[in-house]
């Protein structure tokens, strides 16, 4: 029995988009908000695609440790200190220089 490869078929791992058969494969790997990931910042926890935000910035043990790591964004960091009530520094600590003395601000 023939079955079109362009026909509708629903999202096998329940995100509920509907997506041709031909490009099931890539939606599920790539592009679906249900898909399994490892935690970017390196704690080991898996979580679906569409938490990483929320794990990330709210209950990840390695969220502080990183937020000098380029792979995280500043939006990140800023939402961060956002919720500790603490103002950004107008430096970043890499970029500032090491003279050993305390920078004046």
């Amino acid at each position: 029995r023939f079955h079109c490869r362009f026909r509708l078929i629903s999202c096998a791992q329940g995100c509920g988009e509907r997506i041709s058969f031909i490009h099931s494969g890539k939606h599920m790997n790539k592009q679906c908000p249900m898909r399994m990931l490892e935690c970017p910042l390196g704690c080991g926890v898996r979580l679906r695609q569409r938490d990483v935000e929320v794990h990330t910035s709210d209950e990840c043990i390695r969220r502080f440790s990183a937020t000098n790591s380029s792979s995280l964004s500043s939006g990140l960091l800023s939402r961060t200190l956002s919720k500790l009530s603490l103002s950004q520094p107008s430096t970043p600590a890499a970029s500032r220089p090491t003279t050993g003395k305390s920078p004046k601000y």
